[in-house]
């Protein structure tokens, strides 16, 4: 069950209220990742489910240029270097992530500051823009999670990142018996 990302926003004297409506939590899946999210402003949530049943963050972020998509790939990739500090919760398979799309910048600046002091993560605050009072927000109670296999099956192998690379030389050695092969067959008339 897909849910459609949004945020709405209402204002009343100094005071701004924004309603969150964030994706289901989904597995971290660089294909997925591509294929799903998109390319536009907002901010992002990685999750990863403790015992495959607590969903504990780890990390949240903004995307401004370059979309959710991209910082999003960035994050949950360990090979690069904004992924590697995440690196063994990634590779678990109980890694989740949701994402909110927020069009306007200073609206996702608010947003954010707001969600980082109140989530329990290890990043450090950022102010509002100090266009009102007070930044309200609300969110749901549950979250949706998106599950690929139940807490009790054995977590994936990690996703290998790029293609393996054949050694040359056991490409060269099959290469020529493979042009022996050939040869034999074509000076052999019984073949």
């Amino acid at each position: 069950m897909r849910i459609t990302a949004s945020v709405r926003k209402r204002e009343r004297n100094d005071t701004v209220y924004f309603s969150i409506t964030w994706s289901s939590l989904l597995p971290v899946s660089r294909f997925d990742i591509i294929g799903s999210v998109p390319s536009m402003a907002g901010i992002w949530e990685i999750y990863w489910l403790q015992d495959s049943r607590v969903p504990r963050i780890l990390r949240i972020g903004r995307a401004w240029h370059g979309g959710l998509r991209h910082s999003l790939r960035e994050h949950t990739d360990p090979s690069l270097p904004m992924g590697a500090p995440l690196r063994e919760y990634l590779e678990s398979g109980d890694c989740y992530y949701r994402y909110v799309v927020v069009e306007s910048h200073a609206d996702l600046n608010d947003i954010y500051s707001v969600l980082i002091t109140h989530r329990r993560v290890d990043q450090t605050p950022v102010p509002t823009t100090g266009r009102y009072r007070e930044v309200r927000i609300r969110e749901p109670d549950e979250m949706v999670i998106e599950r690929r296999r139940t807490p009790t099956e054995e977590a994936p192998p990690p996703e290998l990142y790029g293609n393996e690379v054949p050694n040359l030389f056991d490409v060269a050695r099959l290469l020529e018996e493979d042009r022996r092969a050939r040869e034999s067959a074509e000076g052999d008339p019984d073949a």
